[in-house]
């Protein structure tokens, strides 16, 4: 049996022009996908770590205290964009709203605000190891960086205080 016969088909079966545009679609589609889904596959097979991290809500009315502990026994899960991504609110606490308020003689005073509060949540997290930029879902984790903690039934824009590694 010959490569290709007298009709111009390899091995009998397929033209070699049809097989060489075949072959580009595949090529091509193949080029998309991994434009599109290469990412994900990298960070699948990545080595993992568990990280804490903190963030720090300024100036919440006191009024929400009872509201966000509710929602968050309801679901701690983080959100990215439209996704679950592996973290969760593993902790909450509230500690007073300071602000600094002027005397009669000019000194700035650190002053407790008796109506708002800050809240710190306490953050769960697996991430890749090893990467020079840590993220959950699509943010980054930077101590002194914004942060959008985005659960189920809350959302608030904070900064994160602290970051903590496991191992």
């Amino acid at each position: 049996m010959k490569l290709i016969n007298e009709k111009g088909k390899l091995f009998g079966l397929i033209n070699v022009v049809d097989l060489l545009v075949l072959l580009a679609i595949l090529l091509a589609v193949g080029g998309v996908a991994w434009r599109l889904f290469g990412h994900r596959v990298s960070e699948l097979t990545a080595a993992t770590t568990t990280m804490t991290y903190t963030v720090r809500v300024r100036g919440v009315h006191s009024r929400l205290e009872a509201e966000i502990r509710e929602n968050l026994e309801y679901d701690s899960r983080i959100i990215a964009g439209n996704d679950f991504v592996d973290a969760r609110v593993t902790g909450v606490s509230f500690e007073p709203y300071m602000q600094q308020n002027p005397t009669a003689d000019g000194q700035l005073v650190n002053a407790e605000d008796p109506v708002r509060l800050d809240v710190l949540f306490t953050v769960e997290a697996v991430v890749s190891k090893g990467t020079p930029i840590i993220k959950v879902g699509t943010q980054e984790i930077r101590v002194g960086y914004g942060h959008f903690l985005k659960t189920p039934l809350l959302e608030f824009s904070s900064t994160i205080e602290t970051v903590n590694f496991r191992d």
